[in-house]
């Protein structure tokens, strides 16, 4: 799923044209679907205490993601200010978002089982 977002992040750096752009979103759209789907289906499967504590864990986690949601913007104003303080550098931030889901991709190589 993160080299999905990959592909679809280095399709958008590179993007010359309408449908190059559209199909680069499509690729993370696509990657945010999928991992949307199983993320939420193996974080309900892999919970420490399921019976009394389900709601609690499942609030750490969305408090975890929204974390990540608030920061991100402000991460990508810095990205975007990279070579210049008054034009936006989205090829830049199209490769940082590439190599942060590359980086994902290869930390999930490691992961054999759930249980």
């Amino acid at each position: 799923m993160a080299a999905l977002a990959a592909t679809g992040f280095l399709l958008l750096a590179f993007a010359s044209s309408l449908p190059l752009y559209i199909a680069g979103s499509l690729f993370i759209l696509a990657a945010a679907g999928i991992f949307g789907s199983v993320d939420l289906a193996l974080i309900a499967d892999v919970l420490p205490d399921k019976e009394d504590g389900a709601g609690r864990w499942m609030g750490i986690y969305h408090t975890s993601t929204s974390i990540a949601n608030a920061t991100t913007p402000v991460l990508a104003a810095v990205v975007l200010s990279i070579g210049s303080p008054t034009t936006s550098n989205y090829t830049v931030l199209f490769f940082v978002a590439a190599a942060v889901a590359g980086l994902i991709a290869l930390s999930t190589l490691r992961i054999r089982s759930v249980r």
